[in-house]
């Protein structure tokens, strides 16, 4: 048996979220919104990224070397490259996406570890 029960007083406010997330999702946002969410998802998911893998860029440098294609000084080509292939694999990926139809295809299992790798393979 299981630890938890079933609580018949939440039913109420489960269907409530429910209808809320049901109206969320019908509703459209501004292309403008939605724009700047990708941006600052595509940035900051990849500085979260390759900080977790010890990369030693900054936010505002990640955001930088992405953006503007700049190198900052001091900081490894490897790092540099670890952040701009991620973003190119987030592009690919959702660029895969806005094609539709297809889920897990042979086109991301075979394409996204070479974007991911992309100009690594030069300097290791």
């Amino acid at each position: 048996m299981h630890p938890y029960r079933w609580s018949e007083s939440i039913d109420p406010r489960l269907q409530q979220a429910t209808e809320r997330m049901r109206r969320l999702r019908a509703t459209k946002m501004p292309a403008a919104a939605v724009q700047s969410l990708r941006h600052w998802f595509r940035i900051h998911h990849t500085y979260n990224s390759n900080a977790i893998e010890g990369n030693r860029l900054t936010l505002p440098e990640t955001r930088a070397v992405i953006e503007d294609g700049i190198t900052i000084a001091g900081k490894s080509l490897k790092d540099h490259f670890e952040a701009v292939n991620l973003a190119h694999a987030l592009d690919f990926v959702e660029a895969l996406a806005s094609k539709g139809g297809g889920g897990i295809g042979k086109d991301l299992v075979f394409g996204l570890p070479f974007q991911a790798q992309g100009a690594l393979d030069l300097i290791t």
